[in-house]
């Protein structure tokens, strides 16, 4: 029997690692488990789900490690047992997560497989440069690790960390476009084989309680990813006053990104008016948005730059914008920002969404 772990903390990586043990992982000889972290600090994974459809054991891990206190040492008992349990892989996709580090290095000592599969763009659009902030944050928590009796992965990880698979107990990195990446550390990688998509639907939809009232439209609709990008919202606002003027047939449906519904309430608040006189419907369901764009025909799936969109649905369009927002949203300038994927297109202007 072969061991299993998976550490998921957000509604991507659960949609990502269901994929996973449907199609490496339904033999009797693993013992999968998930480790569901639910953070209090941003309510991620706290929505009602099924996993009795899957054949797994699941542990829910409801605490939020703050390297800036003393961990209280109940806290710290709980994480030596887990460190102590023999996994023959452990998969990961945060690698800056402190509790994603105190796993990884304690079994890596071990002789456990880790592997670090893909979570956002950050594999395709690295940062140009180091931020003082995080090289501060990486450093902060080098340190309260070691005061706390753990395992240090590197004294020296605040030079690469802003890079893609830094950590040195990494053993491999697993991508759904490896051919894009570009390997700055050589390290073994991996392509994700994504399951076609009926019968990874159907499962999203037992696991999620999917339900058809969410969308009531599938069809000549606008499904709208909105990101958060830590701006004030005028290009998204522009762009959605663009196609309401040019799609009046279609229905527009705006999924927010959940950090902008807990810290951009504003911006929010603008997009619920504007909906208010014009045909557009506004999803608060925490179910990922790629089961959303699956449910959809002849439609148009767009946003600046969402990782839901790498999943294909070839009967819609996938637009990203990011070269136009650019010009509106600063953080774009940190990053060398590219379109990884073969079926969206990155439009130049407004113009050629169609």
């Amino acid at each position: 029997m072969k061991n299993i772990l998976f550490a998921i903390y957000t509604e991507y990586q659960l949609l990502l690692t269901i994929n996973e043990v449907l199609t490496k992982y339904t033999s009797d000889i693993y013992q999968v488990s998930f480790l569901i972290k639910r953070s209090k600090k941003n309510g991620r994974l706290n929505q009602e789900l099924n996993l009795l459809a899957l054949p797994i054991k699941v542990t829910f891990w409801d605490h939020d490690l703050d390297v800036n206190t003393q961990l209280p040492t109940a806290l710290k008992d709980i994480l030596t047992g887990l460190t102590e349990i023999n996994w023959d892989t452990f998969v990961y996709f945060q690698e800056e997560d402190p509790l994603t580090v105190i796993l990884a290095t304690n079994f890596q000592a071990k002789g456990t497989k880790n592997y670090l599969y893909q979570d956002g763009l950050k594999p395709y659009n690295p940062m140009k440069s180091r931020s003082l902030g995080q090289i501060k944050s990486n450093i902060k928590q080098t340190i309260w690790l070691w005061k706390n009796g753990f395992k240090i992965d590197s004294l020296f990880s605040f030079i690469y960390c802003h890079k893609y698979a830094f950590l040195n107990a990494t053993s491999k990195a697993f991508l759904t476009f490896p051919d894009s990446y570009q390997n700055w550390n050589n390290k073994p990688v991996e392509k994700i084989a994504v399951i076609k998509n009926d019968p990874l639907k159907r499962k999203l939809e037992e696991i999620f309680l999917w339900d058809d009232a969410l969308i009531k439209r599938k069809e000549k609709t606008i499904f709208f990813v909105s990101q958060f990008m830590r701006d004030d919202g005028t290009f998204e606002l522009l762009l959605l006053e663009y196609l309401i003027s040019k799609f009046s047939d279609y229905t527009i449906f705006i999924k927010f990104h959940p950090l902008t519904l807990q810290w951009d309430i504003p911006f929010v608040e603008k997009v619920r008016a504007l909906g208010k006189i014009n045909d557009i419907q506004i999803i608060d369901s925490k179910v990922p948005a790629e089961l959303f764009i699956m449910q959809l025909t002849d439609s148009i799936i767009i946003s600046s730059i969402s990782t839901s969109m790498f999943l294909d649905n070839p009967s819609c369009r996938f637009y990203y914008t990011y070269e136009i927002a650019r010009k509106y949203i600063p953080r774009f300038g940190r990053y060398n920002t590219m379109n990884p994927t073969s079926h969206v297109k990155t439009v130049q202007s407004f113009e050629e969404i169609e």
